[in-house]
């Protein structure tokens, strides 16, 4: 039962993080989150999301490609 907390919690901190624009921090949470349940849909939302407003989708693409 602490793992379901400690998701939990993860979660919480994650929409956290993501409502404030601390996108690096909101990232890195969901994909602590993805580590323990890869098939977590609303992390991987939330992941994506948190890497479009943060623009590090982007940063490995040639600057001739966008």
């Amino acid at each position: 039962m602490a793992e379901i907390s400690g998701l939990f919690e993860l979660e919480r901190l994650a929409i956290q993080k993501a409502l404030t624009s601390s996108w690096q921090e909101a990232i890195d949470l969901n994909i602590e989150i993805l580590d323990q349940e890869p098939n977590n849909i609303p992390a991987i939302n939330r992941l994506a999301i948190a890497y479009l407003k943060s623009q590090e989708l982007w940063k490995d693409f040639p600057d001739e490609a966008l």
